[in-house]
């Protein structure tokens, strides 16, 4: 008996199911060349607060409370995914092809380099926001201060799905690569 009951438990636990994970990724919003530069550009590093590090996509749920949404995770790297989306929109907005992400080599050192720390990447309000410090750097001129920043760039969400959360996110993130675009 006692050894039935332990199969009959083992049973039922191998026949209920775990809901299946949903991945997401940040995407390229950008459509056409309106900052033209001639000119070699490098993103990073890219830094996103150690909250964010992580594969679970991280919402706030009160004043300083942090929900990890374990079903609903990033499809690669965050910092990685920002890198990504950068660099693709700013090719598409200057319509440079002299791009690089951040290490690069000597020999490919890039005339503006783009730093960006995301503090924060949040849904407030039925809005995707996310507020970043980033630097611009003419590594041609020594003479010329950094360009630095700190902004907050927001995109209202269709729907409370996280497929529109990401998709906010990448309106956000074209926001801040038209504003970079802008400064070179």
């Amino acid at each position: 008996m006692k050894y039935l009951t332990l199969f009959a438990a083992l049973l039922i636990a191998g026949c209920s199911s775990t809901p299946q994970s949903n991945y997401y990724l940040l995407s390229s919003k950008a459509t056409g060349a309106s900052a033209p530069c001639d000119c070699s550009i490098g993103i990073g590093p890219v830094t996103v607060a150690e909250y964010l590090n992580r594969p679970q996509i991280t919402v706030s749920s009160q004043a300083g409370q942090l929900n990890l949404e374990q079903f609903h995770r990033w499809g690669e790297p965050l910092q990685n995914s920002i890198e990504r989306v950068l660099l693709e929109n700013l090719a598409t907005l200057t319509g440079s092809s002299e791009l690089v992400i951040h290490p690069w080599r000597q020999s490919q050192q890039p005339r503006y380099r783009v730093t960006v720390n995301v503090l924060t990447m949040d849904k407030t309000n039925g809005s995707a926001t996310i507020k970043v410090q980033w630097h611009l750097t003419n590594t041609e001129n020594k003479n010329e201060s950094p360009q630095t920043q700190l902004d907050t760039f927001s995109s209202p969400l269709a729907n409370d799905e996280y497929s529109a959360l990401a998709e906010g996110f990448s309106d956000a993130l074209l926001q801040l690569s038209q504003k970079i675009a802008n400064s070179l």
